[in-house]
């Protein structure tokens, strides 16, 4: 084998382990990033979940990867989450089944209404500090992966 041949072949080997390593930080990256968007998410929540079904709902997973790509994704399946994120605007609320809705009094009485005017709730916004998380974390662990690459390429 000839000095080329020999050339030839180890910058094969280097670009498919530098292949290797980049398919690896793809997945690696948007776990961290999907962990990390989970994480704040439920840390910086101002809601109070009085049944955790909210909290608990939130999560994330890697549901993709291939050659040299990954896809995660973090939600919130709760069917309240999306009002409690974003918040909801004054609204009418009536009752689903029969004439009234029934609910306890500030003082302790039983209170009938055919309706009543819901003030509307402000937004709680942790999903978009989750996702501001997710993109932080994504960008410094594909920089640190991609100086990991460049080291392979350059021995």
């Amino acid at each position: 084998m000839n000095n080329f041949d020999e050339f030839a072949a180890d910058l094969r080997a280097m670009v498919a382990e530098a292949d290797r390593e980049l398919t690896d930080l793809c997945v690696r990256s948007v776990q961290k990033a999907v962990d990390a968007g989970v994480a704040t998410a439920k840390s910086t929540k101002k809601y109070t979940d009085r049944t955790g079904a909210l909290t608990n709902s939130i999560t994330g997973r890697v549901t993709s990867s291939g050659a040299r790509s990954a896809t995660g994704v973090f939600e919130a399946t709760a069917p309240h989450a999306i009002f409690v994120d974003g918040g909801t605007k004054p609204h009418v609320i009536r009752p689903k089944n029969g004439k009234y809705l029934v609910f306890p009094g500030s003082g302790g009485e039983t209170v009938f209404a055919r309706e009543v005017n819901h003030p509307g709730t402000k937004p709680d916004g942790f999903f978009e500090r989750g996702a501001e998380a997710a993109e932080r974390v994504l960008e410094a662990a594909v920089d640190e992966g991609l100086t990991r690459i460049e080291t392979v390429m350059t021995r």
